[in-house]
């Protein structure tokens, strides 16, 4: 081979380019691009393009492809494309560990539906090659059409017919993959998204009574080959404490108070815990945590110790107390009514769970006394006195606030 191309060398019948990627305090990393060719002519057609994106190619690496290595036959950065940012993006949310297998499913989903709209709008630019930086509101328009015709459907056509509920479910999926997008800065501004409201029934939460609790816990004493008797510590410690089923296993704990790092909330919160709640916390985490050691070595009589389990076991036992339309989450919900209900104040509920906004709390305040006065006889006999201790508490924080800014 006599001829000699600029930055390239000629190895094992096919030409190569290097190209010096700047890592900053003068040092730099050599990219190698393999110019997939032995043929000197389409070699320089090709060295003259890596040429002429130099400048990108420095800055982005292998993320950029050029025409020959592209499946469009374009150059390109490959990770503003719909199909590498939405693997980005998942993959992102598993390293933080905030996200579950279920969750994928779901992300999956709304992530491959964005893709059918191509089939009903021929001229959207929805695919998975579509540029991300290029997103407007156009393409949100696109998503609307394509779910609002899938939700008008009698029957089954291309699609199947979809529910108001599914769609609010894609449709929160997709605000927080545009958040992510916006913090990665790959979009300057987060499209709207309205969740949908014709057709939604409101479902009162639902919680689980001191009765019902009774029944659970009598089915694990008269089951003690079957249930362990540890089932009931864990039962009444997310009930009392109210926190979602993994928050224990994602915290720190200083004495008796407990603080979640990664939850739902933007900032961890914290939990007190009495004596009996730190014992049943500590112990929680070193069942859990032996599982997760041993994994599939665990031997076979070895209870599953890991989050999943307690919510198995728990939902295993409704169904035997006649109510499997109820879940471990109601448990959380559980501690938010009876925490209203005790307290009277809806603001102090809401900041004491966590919730962002008042209005997520506000629901729990739906249901009449005489009911709970049934279903929580506990509360009942002290709420009187609890009342009238919250309201002088109240007065006596007012009147030092007061005191602090006139003095």
């Amino acid at each position: 081979m006599n001829r000699k191309l600029t930055g390239c060398y000629y190895k094992h019948n096919n030409w190569y380019r290097r190209v010096s990627i700047p890592l900053g305090n003068n040092k730099y990393q050599q990219l190698t691009i393999n110019l997939n060719t032995k043929d000197i002519e389409v070699a320089e057609n090709r060295n003259a393009e890596i040429t002429y994106h130099i400048d990108i190619i420095k800055i982005k690496g292998r993320e950029f492809e050029l025409s020959w290595q592209s499946p469009t036959g374009k150059s390109r950065v490959v990770s503003n494309e719909f199909s590498a940012l939405t693997i980005k993006f998942i993959e992102d949310r598993k390293l933080r560990g905030i996200i579950k297998d279920s969750t994928i499913e779901l992300y999956n989903l709304a992530f491959n539906q964005i893709l059918e709209i191509r089939t009903l709008l021929s001229t959207s630019d929805w695919n998975k090659h579509f540029n991300l930086v290029k997103l407007n509101n156009d393409h949100i328009r696109d998503i609307m059409t394509y779910y609002n015709h899938r939700l008008n459907l009698e029957k089954k056509d291309v699609f199947n017919p979809i529910k108001p509920r599914t769609v609010n479910i894609r449709y929160k999926c997709l605000r927080a993959f545009f958040r992510w997008l916006h913090d990665e800065e790959i979009i300057t501004k987060i499209p709207r998204l309205d969740s949908i409201t014709k057709g939604i029934i409101k479902k009162k939460p639902s919680y689980i009574s001191n009765s019902l609790m009774a029944n659970i816990v009598s089915i694990i004493n008269n089951n003690p080959k079957i249930y362990e008797s540890f089932l009931i510590d864990v039962f009444y410690f997310y009930r009392d404490t109210g926190m979602r089923l993994r928050e224990p296993f994602n915290c720190v704990i200083d004495g008796n108070i407990l603080t979640i790092i990664e939850s739902k909330e933007n900032e961890g919160r914290e939990v007190e815990l009495n004596n009996n709640q730190v014992n049943v916390y500590y112990k929680l985490n070193a069942l859990t945590h032996q599982r997760a050691k041993q994994g599939a070595n665990a031997p076979r009589n070895y209870s599953t110790h890991l989050p999943n389990y307690w919510s198995d076991k728990f939902k295993k036992l409704l169904r035997e107390c006649g109510r499997p339309d109820l879940k471990f989450h109601n448990l959380r919900d559980t501690f938010i009514t009876r925490t209203w209900y005790t307290t009277g104040d809806i603001h102090f509920t809401s900041v004491l769970v966590g919730h962002k906004k008042v209005e997520m709390t506000r629901k729990y305040s739906q249901f009449k006394p005489s009911q709970l006065k049934i279903d929580f006889p506990d509360i009942y006999k002290n709420r009187e006195v609890l009342l009238a201790e919250t309201q002088v508490k109240r007065e006596e924080k007012v009147n030092r606030l007061f005191t602090q800014i006139y003095n």
